[in-house]
């Protein structure tokens, strides 16, 4: 159960690491596109092109797909350290124009003890999966969200520690 809450995490930060990936690559082509076909006409364009392509190769150092990023230490925190995490919750975003569903995306929400928080994208299929094997493992935590909770953490994160363990 353990296993399968951080493979399902890092499949999906995986996932959201490539895209991000993807997107810079596509800045730093476009902003070189820009600086080749605007360097002679257009100084204000060249300029532009190259602070694209100079913040898209930051960007794809950054989001190399075999890099490690940042996120990924949430998957040690819970295997580590899971009393750190006082409040999780997930926001489920649907695009409904014209009554037609086009996608549904969620985001986790983990809250921690000092006050910082991480979030991950995941499919709108697992959330209730990974939620529930969450609840299992941080027993100590609070799940689900409400204007209240997001003041009481606010006020002090110590107060959403559930104490019925």
């Amino acid at each position: 159960m353990y296993n399968d809450i951080t493979q399902i995490l890092e499949k999906e930060l995986r996932k959201e690491q490539i895209q991000k990936w993807v997107a810079a690559a596509c800045m730093f082509c476009i902003g070189l596109l820009i600086v080749f076909f605007c360097f002679q006409n257009n100084t204000a364009f060249t300029i532009l092109g190259m602070v694209l392509s100079i913040l898209g190769m930051r960007y794809v150092y950054l989001y190399f797909p075999s890099r490690r990023s940042p996120e990924f230490q949430l998957i040690q925190l819970i295997k580590s350290h899971p009393k750190q995490i006082v409040w999780v919750y997930a926001i489920v975003v649907e695009n409904i124009p014209f009554g037609l569903q086009f996608s549904k995306k969620a985001t986790l929400y983990f809250k921690l003890l000092n006050g910082k928080e991480w979030t991950v994208s995941v499919s709108s299929k697992e959330v209730e999966r990974i939620s529930k094997a969450l609840n299992a493992e941080l027993p100590h935590a609070t799940f689900g969200y409400t204007r209240d909770r997001e003041q009481w953490y606010m006020a002090d994160p110590a107060l959403l520690i559930r104490q019925d363990e």
